[in-house]
């Protein structure tokens, strides 16, 4: 590959320079390092292993040459000049510009145009896993105009454009700036643009590669300019440039990707195989990790971990094979790295380890339902040898030895030859209800399974008693009135018979009925019914409870609260009395009112009003019956109209349903008057009536 870039070096030039002399320019020049000096060096074997065919690409002054063979780049700095390259001004919208001049700023002339310059480079030629370290671009000041410093920035352009049709008017957008030098006045000074991470991102795939945009800072009021040399410039050493700085990550390859150990015996350890981890990339590998999925393979790192592997050179682990039991086994044992694209390789291990083998079937005895304290049928355990060595069963036992009894066990140990069995019986003798479960343990020689536990499960079945609902509750309830019945159902959920021996209430005011003859039988699913009422004897809350007395062994007393509250009427008359003092006879007094009040806790229901005398007249304002609820009042109108002279009294009565005063009763005292002296009795004549009846009349 050398002798194919001398040869081309001597018959190739660009822009009249020979590519020898080129090369050497790139070498020895202010910006290091190259890929063709590299290339002259001789090539860094970091891909030799891989052999893979690779693009060495050199893109100057718009000369793509790829020189195509077995590639060992492993990173470092490349100098890359502008693919494209072009500038455009405002004062000639439609112009393009892709001469030897990048231009910058707004000038003060005439016109003041504004000028900015667009560059892209080509970064095919870095691999799109390389990691950039730096990027910097590079101008070389040609002109000034106006101010002793210019702020240029940079920004990334977000569109396709070309050198030979970009103008003014369909120049793409760019993003904000990415980064902005000042550029002093010193013709011939390069100056520097650092773009790492826009590199970076252009590398990676992150951004399209438009390239990039320079204009001038505050480019609206600015009053300078600046051109640099463009890559059509006739001096090629002062042409922009592109110096990009990249690492290549770890590559890491291992060798074999799989162990066969064959067959081993259990409780040893085979011969150590080796497994090599090689790191083919440009960078340190670092490994972290290697592991066994099974502890049958032990993995083996001479030095330890974590471990770091340079480029070109690898780490040796040992793998043993160690089964704890017979039979095929495989594992993956996993190297974990810092490759990024292969951050996890796997080597595939397997082998066979020979020892008795024990099995056991069924795995899992089921008995379901039992009555207490009855033995089921037995269920039949079988333990045979499928391995290749004799199986010893020293022992069978169960957990407790009472609620699954084992019967028709061996002689113990017995030794089963490969391919032999042994069998024995189990059953279930439930003491206690619900389910219940034991493990029936058989232990042997058996290298990986010295205990095999049997799971045996079984329900103790019996009478389930029920009773819904758990709870009374009546509300409110007149005194000495019953309420409406509340049903109690007693049902039997269990698998056995219920005997409901007793059904009780701890108080009479709640009083049960319709209650069965008992004891009484209960079929499993079946129930019986039975209602409680309510007749509270106090007020206020009451509370009782109703027991029923079963069989259940669980629940042998269920209890059911019941709860009231007792409310009565309470009558109040306001009131007590009534004087209407003196009255004319034959004229009618005022009316004076009285109000019936409902101070008890229930409704106050008033049957009647009456009155004692005709000469106290009532007046009420609605129909009788009538019904004050509690606070309520209903008011009503006594009126004097007596017939005849002298103290007239009379009891106006109430009669209603409070219970302790069904009838309330108020005196109404008045005193009748004459009204003229010619309107008296003839009797009162003489002077000792006229006397008499003057005494009478006062009040």
């Amino acid at each position: 590959m050398i002798a194919t870039l001398e040869s081309l070096g001597a018959c190739l030039s660009v822009d009249g320079l020979p590519i020898n002399r080129l090369r050497r320019r790139l070498v020895e020049g202010r910006s290091g390092s190259r890929w063709i000096g590299a290339a002259r060096r001789g090539l860094n074997p970091g891909f030799e292993a891989k052999r893979r065919r690779t693009a060495l690409a050199v893109l100057l002054g718009g000369l793509f040459l790829a020189l195509t063979g077995p590639s060992s780049l492993l990173g470092g700095t490349v100098t890359l000049s502008p693919a494209s390259d072009a500038y455009v001004n405002d004062s000639d919208p439609l112009g393009t510009y892709n001469n030897a001049w990048l231009v910058a700023g707004h000038s003060p002339a005439e016109f003041t145009p504004r000028y900015r310059s667009f560059l892209r480079f080509n970064l095919s030629g870095i691999p799109s896993n390389a990691t950039i370290s730096s990027a910097v671009l590079r101008l070389n000041l040609q002109a000034v105009e106006g101010g002793s410093a210019a702020g240029i920035e940079l920004r990334r352009v977000l569109a396709s454009w070309t050198s030979t049709t970009l103008t003014w008017n369909n120049q793409p957008a760019p993003t904000t700036p990415v980064t902005t030098t000042p550029v002093g006045s010193t013709l011939g000074a390069d100056y520097n643009w650092p773009i790492t991470g826009l590199a970076q991102g252009w590398v990676s795939g992150q951004y399209s590669n438009y390239g990039l945009t320079l204009r001038i800072v505050n480019e609206a009021t600015a009053t300078a300019t600046r051109t640099f040399a463009s890559a059509s410039h006739a001096t090629t050493s002062i042409r922009p440039e592109l110096i990009v700085t990249y690492t290549l990550p770890p590559d890491i390859n291992v060798v074999p990707t799989s162990l066969a150990f064959g067959n081993q015996s259990v409780g040893t350890s085979s011969a150590a195989q080796t497994v090599t981890v090689q790191n083919n990339g440009g960078s340190d590998l670092t490994v972290s990790s290697i592991a066994s999925s099974s502890a049958d393979f032990v993995v083996t790192v001479p030095g330890g971990l974590p471990a770091t592997v340079v480029t070109n050179s690898s780490l040796m682990f040992q793998v043993r094979f160690a089964p704890t039991s017979s039979g095929t086994k495989s594992a993956t044992v996993t190297i974990t790295s810092d490759d990024p694209d292969e951050p996890t390789r796997t080597v595939a291990c397997g082998g066979t380890g020979t020892a008795p083998d024990i099995t056991v079937a069924p795995g899992s005895l089921a008995f379901g339902n039992q009555v207490l304290n009855t033995l089921s049928p037995p269920q039949t355990l079988t333990v045979s040898n499928t391995g290749n060595g004799t199986l010893s069963v020293n022992a069978i036992s169960t957990s407790s030895g009472v609620e699954f009894p084992l019967s028709n066990v061996p002689s113990l140990p017995a030794n089963l030859a490969p391919g032999t069995s042994l069998s024995f019986q189990v059953r279930f003798k439930p003491a206690s209800i619900g389910a219940r479960s034991e493990t029936v343990s058989i232990l042997s020689n058996d290298p990986d399974e010295m205990t095999v536990p049997v799971a045996c499960t079984g329900t103790g079945t019996a009478s389930d008693i029920t009773v819904a609902p758990g709870t009374l509750a009546f509300g409110n309830q007149t005194l000495n009135t019953l309420s409406a019945p509340k049903t109690v159902t007693v049902s039997n959920g269990g698998n056995a018979t219920l005997t409901v021996n007793a059904i009780t209430t701890s108080s009479a005011e709640f009083p049960l009925s319709n209650v069965p003859g008992l004891p009484a039988s209960l079929a499993p699913g079946s129930a019986l019914t039975f209602l409680v009422r309510f007749n509270p004897a106090s007020v206020g809350a009451r509370s009782g409870t109703v027991s029923i007395l079963s069989n259940d062994p669980d629940e042998m007393t269920v209890p059911v609260t019941c709860t009231g509250n007792g409310i009565t009427p309470n009558i109040n008359l306001a009131p007590t009395a009534l004087a209407f003092g003196n009255q004319l006879v034959g004229s009618l007094s005022i009316t004076q009112t009285v109000t019936i009040q409902n101070t008890g806790s229930a409704d106050l229901h008033v049957t009647g009003i009456s009155s004692s005398s005709s000469r106290f007249l009532l007046t009420l304002g609605t129909n009788l019956p009538a019904t004050i609820v509690p606070g309520g009042s209903l008011p009503f109108g006594v009126r004097f109209a007596p017939t005849s002279v002298g103290l007239k009294s009379a009891s106006v009565t109430v009669l209603s349903d409070d219970p302790d005063e069904m009838a309330c009763q108020f005196p109404a005292p008045a005193r009748a008057s004459c009204p003229t002296l010619t309107s008296c009795p003839r009797h009162w004549a003489s002077a000792t009536n006229w006397s008499a009846a003057y005494r009478s009349l006062k009040p």
